[in-house]
């Protein structure tokens, strides 16, 4: 590490469109304090662009000329490189991360529903990115956050994520072993699993539009809700699925 920053760095996977991007603007729209929030995408132009529009935008500007920046980044989580070349970019320039928020996620139900990926490609390919390696990639970057005083740890899902009684204590398998597991916790740090509600995202290749129609919300709505989080406005929440209207059975 040879450099880092007084603000408070934010790393959000998949930031340039959506859910992301909109988590940066309801944050830049009133920071608690100046913060670094890092975008990534597949793509670094992609991302490059959508710290542009931010920054070109006048409603942030009181953010911008508070201290606050947003620095574009290219990230696959799918790739070990990808991961390496982030972590290392991460380290060298800020040597900590105090918010990563685990966003970057596929939905392959439409290009199978289309033919274009078999049922057992989008099982698998979905399962690999969306579990797999956002378990990697939190994996890797678990030092950083280690290296924050007030590390928060933010996954972005859905209703459907959750699994009802898997939070009953009554049912067997979730009451507590015989001594000497549940081990105690290798580093605390807050996690949060969140769900921002149907909204009106480029997640699955949907026209916003159409997904508007449905009944679906603008972005912000979900970025207000996890900035929200960020600030700890959530925090006794901490560990629970939760969405902007309470928890919901994990």
């Amino acid at each position: 590490m040879s450099s880092s920053t007084d603000n408070l760095v934010i790393l959000i996977t998949g930031g340039n469109t959506g859910i992301g991007f909109a988590t940066t603007q309801a944050i830049l729209t009133s920071p608690s304090e100046p913060c670094t929030i890092i975008i990534t995408s597949r793509s670094l132009n992609r991302s490059a662009k959508a710290s542009e529009t931010l920054q070109a935008d006048r409603n942030f500007a009181l953010a911008f000329s508070n201290g606050s920046k947003v620095i574009p980044k290219e990230l696959d989580i799918d790739s070990d490189e990808s991961i390496k070349k982030l972590h290392e970019e991460v380290e060298k320039e800020f040597g900590k991360v105090d918010v990563l928020i685990n966003n970057a996620g596929v939905n392959l139900d439409f290009e199978v529903a289309k033919g274009k990926l078999t049922v057992r490609q989008g099982f698998i390919n979905a399962f690999s990115t969306n579990v797999v390696n956002t378990h990697l990639f939190t994996d890797a970057f678990a030092d950083l956050l280690l290296q924050s005083k007030t590390r928060r740890l933010i996954f972005l899902s859905s209703g459907i994520a959750s699994l009802g009684d898997h939070s009953n204590p009554h049912v067997p398998v979730n009451k507590s072993p015989p001594a000497g597991w549940p081990k105690e916790p290798i580093f605390d740090t807050r996690t949060y699993r969140t769900n921002p509600g149907f909204l009106a995202t480029g997640l699955g290749g949907l026209d916003k539009a159409v997904l508007l129609e449905k009944g679906a919300q603008e972005p912000i709505i979900g970025g207000r809700f996890i900035k929200k989080v960020i600030d700890g406005e959530r925090d006794a929440d901490i560990e629970k699925f939760i969405s902007q209207d309470g928890i919901i059975p994990w």
